[in-house]
């Protein structure tokens, strides 16, 4: 057999697994794991239950650009240090000096890369608080208005 990597993009949430019992109208008794997991809805519609540590090694949460971006980050920073382990073992320096000097080239690529996404998810975040201290304002703002708009038809009343 040969090796495979998928990728797929689902819809799912945290559920117990009777409760997705319920959800799902059939037994889980065969899943392997704990009461603990995730309701999983596939793009064909199909809908399972995957157990909480089996769903949590395979997928990771990707609502937002930010969520993305951490994505790629964990990803690029886990194959830059398994071609920086490469790069230290007897197989590398049996490699043709131009396939070593290329892969030393990869290598200082990859590191500007993970600089320029770790800095990318740092102005993400402050953007992201910024937005959301914004909205709170936002709120507190309405309810003034909604406050003094109360208390003028109240003075009215009078």
């Amino acid at each position: 057999m040969k090796k495979y990597i998928g990728t797929k993009t689902i819809m799912a949430m945290p559920m117990a697994k009777s409760e997705a019992e319920k959800v799902l109208n059939r037994s889980l008794a065969d899943a392997k794991g704990g009461e603990d997991g995730y309701l999983v809805e596939y793009p064909d519609g199909y809908k399972s239950w995957s157990p909480k540590e089996t769903f949590e090694q395979a997928y990771k949460i990707a609502e937002t650009h930010l969520d993305r971006m951490r994505i790629e980050y964990d990803q690029l920073k886990q194959r830059y240090l398994r071609l920086k382990d490469f790069g230290l073992s007897e197989q590398f320096r049996m490699l043709h000096p131009e396939q070593r000097k290329q892969m030393e080239r990869q290598g200082h690529l990859m590191l500007e890369y993970l600089h320029v996404l770790g800095e990318r998810i740092d102005e993400a975040k402050v953007q992201h608080k910024v937005q959301h201290k914004v909205q709170q304002c936002a709120e507190m703002a309405k309810q003034c208005l909604q406050n003094l708009s109360k208390a003028s038809s109240e003075q009215d009343d009078v």
